[in-house]
């Protein structure tokens, strides 16, 4: 998949790298102007399937063979890693995801992820003001309800923010 968009005329920075996914199990980040691959890393444990970017292409996700939605972080400006695992997202269905495709409209971005089962899921992407509410909530009640310290619960909100996206 190319990064930058191919009806947009204009030239970007995206134009010159694609992502992709395959069933040797790996995401590779291409440098097209090199012509290499510059990054790699192990998508899943079994073949990987299907690969999409969310419409500000910050964010990609893959699934594959089995019941898994991964999230990651793209940032061409990051030298040392410019594809980031943000975590694991369980599906309903247990069939290979087949593909995943995003939408923007009046009520948010939306995503859904049809499988080889012939099921659709359908996901939300919160909003960055709905991000900050969940998370001010999240962190009073672990602090209050749990006795979390500062330490504990950035840690538990790291762990649970593929979660707290969707």
């Amino acid at each position: 998949m190319f990064l930058a968009e191919p009806e947009n005329t204009e030239l970007d920075e995206l134009e010159d790298w694609l992502i992709s996914v395959s069933k040797d199990k790996l995401i590779k980040l291409w440098d097209l102007k090199a012509r290499q691959c510059v990054e790699t890393h192990v998508a899943h444990s079994g073949e990987c399937w299907a690969l999409s970017l969310n419409t500000s292409k910050e964010l990609c996700f893959t699934t594959g063979m089995e019941n898994q939605l991964k999230v990651w972080s793209i940032d061409l400006n990051n030298e040392e890693n410019r594809i980031i695992e943000l975590g694991t997202y369980e599906k309903k269905s247990k069939a290979r995801g087949s593909n995943i495709e995003f939408k923007n409209t009046s009520q948010g971005e939306f995503f859904f992820v049809s499988n080889a089962d012939k099921t659709v899921e359908l996901f939300r992407l919160r909003t960055d003001k709905e991000l900050a509410k969940v998370i001010t909530k999240r962190t009073a009640r672990l602090k209050k309800d749990k006795g979390m310290s500062d330490e504990e619960i950035e840690q538990s909100l790291k762990e649970s923010k593929v979660n707290i996206k969707q």
